[in-house]
Protein backbone atom coordinates (compact mmCIF):
# COMPACT_ATOMS: atom_id res chain seq x y z
CA UNK A 1 0.00 0.00 0.00
CA UNK A 2 1.58 3.34 -1.11
CA UNK A 3 2.26 5.82 1.91
CA UNK A 4 0.42 8.98 2.16
CA UNK A 5 2.00 12.55 2.01
CA UNK A 6 0.59 14.95 4.91
CA UNK A 7 -1.48 16.74 1.85
CA UNK A 8 -3.17 13.17 0.98
CA UNK A 9 -3.65 12.66 4.56
CA UNK A 10 -5.36 16.19 5.85
CA UNK A 11 -7.59 15.62 2.85
CA UNK A 12 -9.03 12.55 4.04
CA UNK A 13 -9.78 13.84 7.00
CA UNK A 14 -11.70 17.15 6.40
CA UNK A 15 -14.09 13.96 4.95
CA UNK A 16 -17.00 15.10 2.39
CA UNK A 17 -18.08 18.75 1.87
CA UNK A 18 -19.42 18.50 -1.26
CA UNK A 19 -22.05 20.97 -2.11
CA UNK A 20 -24.92 21.44 -4.96
CA UNK A 21 -23.79 23.08 -8.10
CA UNK A 22 -25.85 26.29 -7.85
CA UNK A 23 -26.14 28.60 -10.40
CA UNK A 24 -23.93 30.85 -9.38
CA UNK A 25 -20.95 28.10 -8.96
CA UNK A 26 -21.76 27.24 -12.56
CA UNK A 27 -21.15 30.55 -13.46
CA UNK A 28 -18.11 31.02 -11.88
CA UNK A 29 -17.17 27.76 -13.50
CA UNK A 30 -17.82 28.69 -16.84
CA UNK A 31 -16.08 32.21 -16.26
CA UNK A 32 -13.27 30.31 -15.28
CA UNK A 33 -13.18 27.18 -18.41
CA UNK A 34 -13.42 31.20 -20.61
CA UNK A 35 -10.45 32.34 -19.25
CA UNK A 36 -7.96 29.42 -19.14
CA UNK A 37 -5.91 28.59 -21.85
CA UNK A 38 -5.13 24.74 -21.01
CA UNK A 39 -8.13 22.80 -19.82
CA UNK A 40 -8.24 19.33 -19.04
CA UNK A 41 -11.86 17.61 -19.05
CA UNK A 42 -12.39 14.65 -17.60
CA UNK A 43 -16.09 12.74 -18.18
CA UNK A 44 -17.12 8.99 -16.85
CA UNK A 45 -19.17 7.93 -19.49
CA UNK A 46 -22.02 5.81 -17.80
CA UNK A 47 -24.40 7.20 -15.48
CA UNK A 48 -22.53 10.75 -16.23
CA UNK A 49 -22.55 11.06 -20.26
CA UNK A 50 -25.30 8.83 -20.51
CA UNK A 51 -28.19 7.43 -18.36
CA UNK A 52 -27.43 3.87 -17.07
CA UNK A 53 -29.40 1.41 -19.08
CA UNK A 54 -30.45 -2.13 -18.26
CA UNK A 55 -27.77 -4.06 -20.53
CA UNK A 56 -24.06 -2.57 -20.88
CA UNK A 57 -24.69 -2.96 -24.87
CA UNK A 58 -27.61 -1.20 -24.99
CA UNK A 59 -25.71 2.27 -23.71
CA UNK A 60 -24.04 3.12 -27.61
CA UNK A 61 -23.78 6.76 -27.17
CA UNK A 62 -26.45 9.14 -29.67
CA UNK A 63 -25.25 11.09 -32.68
CA UNK A 64 -25.69 14.22 -30.58
CA UNK A 65 -23.80 12.78 -27.67
CA UNK A 66 -20.90 12.34 -30.15
CA UNK A 67 -21.23 16.20 -31.88
CA UNK A 68 -20.59 17.52 -28.28
CA UNK A 69 -17.35 15.69 -27.61
CA UNK A 70 -16.37 16.40 -31.21
CA UNK A 71 -17.27 20.06 -30.32
CA UNK A 72 -15.18 20.44 -27.05
CA UNK A 73 -12.36 18.38 -28.67
CA UNK A 74 -12.13 20.37 -31.26
CA UNK A 75 -10.71 23.29 -29.12
CA UNK A 76 -7.57 23.07 -29.17
CA UNK A 77 -7.37 25.04 -25.31
CA UNK A 78 -9.42 21.86 -24.87
CA UNK A 79 -8.23 18.29 -23.72
CA UNK A 80 -11.38 15.81 -23.41
CA UNK A 81 -10.74 12.54 -21.76
CA UNK A 82 -13.30 10.05 -21.22
CA UNK A 83 -12.25 8.11 -17.97
CA UNK A 84 -14.41 4.97 -17.58
CA UNK A 85 -14.90 1.39 -15.73
CA UNK A 86 -15.59 -0.36 -19.99
CA UNK A 87 -13.14 -1.84 -22.13
CA UNK A 88 -10.76 -0.21 -23.96
CA UNK A 89 -12.70 -2.18 -26.99
CA UNK A 90 -16.10 -0.85 -26.55
CA UNK A 91 -14.71 2.66 -25.95
CA UNK A 92 -12.23 2.64 -28.85
CA UNK A 93 -15.75 1.70 -30.72
CA UNK A 94 -18.02 3.77 -29.21
CA UNK A 95 -15.72 6.88 -28.40
CA UNK A 96 -13.17 6.74 -30.79
CA UNK A 97 -13.23 10.19 -31.83
CA UNK A 98 -9.49 11.49 -33.29
CA UNK A 99 -8.99 14.50 -30.84
CA UNK A 100 -10.53 12.59 -27.73
CA UNK A 101 -8.53 10.89 -25.44
CA UNK A 102 -9.36 7.63 -23.00
CA UNK A 103 -8.98 5.49 -20.29
CA UNK A 104 -10.35 2.42 -19.94
CA UNK A 105 -10.85 0.19 -16.83
CA UNK A 106 -10.50 2.72 -14.70
CA UNK A 107 -7.46 3.99 -15.74
CA UNK A 108 -5.31 0.40 -16.65
CA UNK A 109 -5.34 1.07 -19.96
CA UNK A 110 -4.72 4.58 -21.36
CA UNK A 111 -4.73 6.34 -24.79
CA UNK A 112 -3.59 9.98 -25.61
CA UNK A 113 -4.60 11.75 -28.66
CA UNK A 114 -3.84 9.78 -31.75
CA UNK A 115 -1.97 6.84 -30.18
CA UNK A 116 -2.60 3.62 -29.55
CA UNK A 117 -3.34 1.92 -26.21
CA UNK A 118 -0.83 1.43 -23.22
CA UNK A 119 -0.81 -0.16 -19.87
CA UNK A 120 -0.48 2.98 -17.06
CA UNK A 121 1.52 0.13 -14.81
CA UNK A 122 2.02 -2.91 -13.95
CA UNK A 123 -1.31 -5.02 -13.39
CA UNK A 124 -2.05 -8.77 -12.25
CA UNK A 125 -4.89 -11.16 -13.70
CA UNK A 126 -3.67 -14.69 -12.81
CA UNK A 127 -6.46 -13.99 -10.09
CA UNK A 128 -9.37 -13.96 -12.56
CA UNK A 129 -10.04 -17.78 -12.94
CA UNK A 130 -10.76 -18.66 -9.10
CA UNK A 131 -12.87 -15.06 -9.32
CA UNK A 132 -14.94 -16.21 -12.67
CA UNK A 133 -15.62 -19.64 -10.79
CA UNK A 134 -17.46 -17.49 -7.51
CA UNK A 135 -19.41 -14.75 -9.78
CA UNK A 136 -20.88 -18.35 -11.88
CA UNK A 137 -21.62 -19.70 -8.97
CA UNK A 138 -23.80 -16.68 -8.27
CA UNK A 139 -24.78 -16.13 -11.85
CA UNK A 140 -26.53 -19.36 -11.35
CA UNK A 141 -28.50 -18.97 -7.92
CA UNK A 142 -29.65 -15.02 -9.08
CA UNK A 143 -31.68 -15.10 -12.77
CA UNK A 144 -31.23 -12.06 -14.57
CA UNK A 145 -27.60 -11.66 -13.27
CA UNK A 146 -24.22 -12.19 -15.52
CA UNK A 147 -20.70 -11.87 -15.62
CA UNK A 148 -18.98 -9.16 -18.32
CA UNK A 149 -15.00 -10.16 -18.05
CA UNK A 150 -12.34 -6.89 -19.11
CA UNK A 151 -8.79 -7.46 -19.18
CA UNK A 152 -8.25 -6.61 -15.48
CA UNK A 153 -11.33 -6.48 -13.81
CA UNK A 154 -14.45 -8.96 -13.81
CA UNK A 155 -17.38 -7.43 -13.01
CA UNK A 156 -21.20 -8.84 -11.75
CA UNK A 157 -24.42 -7.50 -13.23
CA UNK A 158 -27.83 -7.56 -11.21
CA UNK A 159 -29.63 -4.94 -12.63
CA UNK A 160 -32.37 -7.01 -13.96
CA UNK A 161 -32.26 -9.60 -11.57
CA UNK A 162 -35.11 -9.65 -8.65
CA UNK A 163 -34.71 -7.09 -6.26
CA UNK A 164 -35.20 -9.20 -3.04
CA UNK A 165 -33.17 -12.14 -4.15
CA UNK A 166 -29.94 -9.40 -4.83
CA UNK A 167 -29.85 -8.65 -1.46
CA UNK A 168 -29.19 -12.16 0.20
CA UNK A 169 -27.11 -13.14 -3.15
CA UNK A 170 -25.27 -9.85 -3.21
CA UNK A 171 -24.19 -9.99 0.64
CA UNK A 172 -23.29 -13.35 0.52
CA UNK A 173 -20.99 -13.03 -2.79
CA UNK A 174 -19.46 -10.08 -1.27
CA UNK A 175 -18.67 -12.17 2.15
CA UNK A 176 -17.21 -14.71 -0.60
CA UNK A 177 -15.11 -12.28 -2.33
CA UNK A 178 -13.81 -10.67 0.90
CA UNK A 179 -12.55 -13.85 2.29
CA UNK A 180 -9.37 -13.80 -0.67
CA UNK A 181 -9.19 -10.51 -1.69
CA UNK A 182 -5.90 -9.45 0.52
CA UNK A 183 -4.54 -12.75 -0.40
CA UNK A 184 -5.37 -12.28 -3.97
CA UNK A 185 -4.44 -8.44 -4.17
CA UNK A 186 -7.36 -7.58 -5.49
CA UNK A 187 -10.14 -4.96 -5.07
CA UNK A 188 -13.94 -5.09 -4.84
CA UNK A 189 -16.16 -2.03 -5.50
CA UNK A 190 -19.77 -2.06 -5.01
CA UNK A 191 -20.81 0.09 -8.17
CA UNK A 192 -24.40 0.88 -9.28
CA UNK A 193 -26.34 -2.48 -9.48
CA UNK A 194 -22.75 -3.70 -10.29
CA UNK A 195 -20.29 -5.25 -7.77
CA UNK A 196 -16.50 -5.01 -9.34
CA UNK A 197 -13.52 -6.95 -8.53
CA UNK A 198 -10.20 -5.69 -10.31
CA UNK A 199 -6.75 -5.95 -9.88
CA UNK A 200 -5.33 -3.22 -7.10
CA UNK A 201 -3.44 -0.14 -8.23
CA UNK A 202 -6.32 0.08 -12.02
CA UNK A 203 -8.51 3.48 -10.72
CA UNK A 204 -8.92 6.46 -12.06
CA UNK A 205 -6.39 8.59 -10.39
CA UNK A 206 -3.54 7.02 -11.71
CA UNK A 207 -5.16 7.95 -15.00
CA UNK A 208 -5.68 11.80 -13.74
CA UNK A 209 -2.17 11.99 -12.06
CA UNK A 210 -1.10 11.02 -15.88
CA UNK A 211 -2.95 13.62 -17.76
CA UNK A 212 -2.09 16.49 -14.92
CA UNK A 213 1.60 15.69 -15.19
CA UNK A 214 1.47 15.51 -18.74
CA UNK A 215 -0.82 18.70 -19.29
CA UNK A 216 -0.31 20.92 -16.48
CA UNK A 217 -3.57 22.36 -16.78
CA UNK A 218 -4.87 26.14 -15.66
CA UNK A 219 -8.53 24.27 -15.33
CA UNK A 220 -9.47 20.68 -14.75
CA UNK A 221 -13.04 19.83 -14.72
CA UNK A 222 -14.30 15.95 -13.74
CA UNK A 223 -17.26 14.82 -13.71
CA UNK A 224 -18.94 11.15 -12.41
CA UNK A 225 -21.20 9.31 -10.46
CA UNK A 226 -19.76 6.18 -9.06
CA UNK A 227 -17.81 5.02 -6.32
CA UNK A 228 -15.09 4.98 -9.14
CA UNK A 229 -15.04 8.09 -9.66
CA UNK A 230 -13.59 8.92 -6.16
CA UNK A 231 -10.31 8.14 -6.45
CA UNK A 232 -10.03 11.15 -9.41
CA UNK A 233 -12.24 13.25 -7.16
CA UNK A 234 -9.54 12.59 -4.51
CA UNK A 235 -6.11 13.69 -6.58
CA UNK A 236 -7.17 16.30 -8.33
CA UNK A 237 -6.43 20.03 -6.97
CA UNK A 238 -8.75 22.33 -4.83
CA UNK A 239 -8.90 24.70 -7.75
CA UNK A 240 -10.77 21.62 -9.92
CA UNK A 241 -13.90 21.86 -10.32
CA UNK A 242 -14.80 18.27 -9.51
CA UNK A 243 -18.76 17.55 -9.99
CA UNK A 244 -20.35 13.92 -8.40
CA UNK A 245 -23.84 13.14 -10.25
CA UNK A 246 -25.56 11.82 -6.82
CA UNK A 247 -25.37 13.15 -3.42
CA UNK A 248 -24.23 10.31 -1.79
CA UNK A 249 -20.69 11.19 0.09
CA UNK A 250 -18.21 12.69 -1.95
CA UNK A 251 -14.50 13.95 -2.36
CA UNK A 252 -15.99 15.89 -5.21
CA UNK A 253 -16.22 20.00 -4.85
CA UNK A 254 -20.16 20.00 -6.52
CA UNK A 255 -22.83 17.55 -6.46
CA UNK A 256 -26.16 17.14 -8.68
CA UNK A 257 -28.78 14.83 -7.69
CA UNK A 258 -29.43 11.27 -8.89
CA UNK A 259 -31.54 12.30 -11.40
CA UNK A 260 -29.56 15.03 -12.91
CA UNK A 261 -27.78 13.39 -15.07
CA UNK A 262 -29.60 15.69 -18.08
CA UNK A 263 -27.77 18.58 -16.53
CA UNK A 264 -24.35 17.21 -17.14
CA UNK A 265 -24.81 17.51 -20.84
CA UNK A 266 -26.51 21.15 -20.33
CA UNK A 267 -22.69 22.03 -18.43
CA UNK A 268 -20.71 21.22 -21.39
CA UNK A 269 -23.07 22.24 -24.38
CA UNK A 270 -22.66 25.71 -22.58
CA UNK A 271 -19.07 25.09 -21.91
CA UNK A 272 -18.77 24.05 -26.15
CA UNK A 273 -20.16 27.01 -27.11
CA UNK A 274 -17.46 29.26 -25.07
Amino acid sequence: MPIKNSAAIEKEQKGFHTRFLSEEAKQQLTNDFKQAKKRLIFLDYDGTLTPYAKHPLMAKPGEKLLLLLKCLSDNLNNDVIIISGRGKATLQEWLGLPDIALAAEHGAWIKEKHCGWKLSGSFASDWKPKIRLILQQYTDRLPGSFIEEKDFSIVWHYRTANEKLCLTTKTDLLHTIAADAKAMDIEILQGNTVIEVRAAGANKGIAGIYWIEKKQPDFILAVGDDITDEDLFFVLPETAYSIKVGTSPSFARYHLSENQQPAVIELLEELAKS
